[in-house]
């Protein structure tokens, strides 16, 4: 008799702990209602609740605390007992990933050919990739990519299209109003990167930079 007394004395203290299927459950809701990534597979780190979070008494909320391309938090909160706990997701996604068609060496100029287009499973782990041709072809590598190897944005420079020595004309812009000049670069120059040109009108050198048709643009104050 008395040790009956024993076990339901202890099991009247028994603690109903919240469970983490539940937590994960009601953070999952809070993803498919604002994920703007439908497709994307998401993988959550599921919570320990036993042993130190109390079962909610009423219906557990949940908010997005925190969002990137790869990641988000999910803060799921019980109003009784209160607590807030937070669930971290991680995102993978199925997308075409620019590859090498075959070993490409450093210091070439990519075509069409050089490459080949696969979907790949990629996640935050993946690291720099390319996600279309339009965005490599033209590029010059600045390392070796062998055969089937993705395409990482960070080895890819714009080509040369100034050479030191060479002839180019300056252009300067004032709203509708261009003025051009004639001169001679005093250094090479890729897209988009600074030169120096001397004019060979007047002697001076100026700074300018290399825009697409070959011109060189006057940088305000440089010259």
């Amino acid at each position: 008799m008395f040790n009956m007394y024993i076990i339901q004395a202890h099991a009247g203290n028994l603690t109903e702990w919240e469970r983490a299927t539940s937590v994960v459950q009601a953070a999952r809701l809070v993803l498919v209602r604002e994920n703007p990534t439908p497709d994307a597979q998401v993988t959550a780190l599921a919570p320990t609740t036993h042993g130190w979070l109390t079962a909610c008494q009423s219906p557990l909320q949940a908010r997005m605390t925190d969002r990137s391309a790869w990641a988000a938090t999910v803060a799921v909160s019980c109003a009784t007992p209160r607590w807030t706990i937070y669930v971290p997701f991680t995102f993978t996604l199925w997308r075409p990933v620019v590859l090498a068609a075959d070993f490409l060496r450093a210091g070439a100029v990519i075509k069409h050919q050089d490459l080949t287009v696969r979907r790949e499973l990629i996640s935050a782990e993946t690291g720099p990739v390319c996600f279309s041709e339009g965005s490599v072809v033209g590029k010059v590598l600045n390392a070796n990519v062998n055969t089937g190897a993705k395409i990482d944005p960070q080895n890819l420079v714009a080509p040369e299209i100034i050479h030191q020595g060479q002839q180019v004309t300056l252009e300067a812009r004032f709203g509708n109003v261009r003025i051009r000049a004639e001169g001679i670069a005093l250094n090479d120059g890729r897209l988009g990167s600074t030169l120096l040109v001397r004019n060979t009108e007047s002697g001076k050198v100026v700074t300018g930079i290399v825009q697409l048709d070959g011109k060189v643009l006057l940088t305000p104050g440089k010259s």
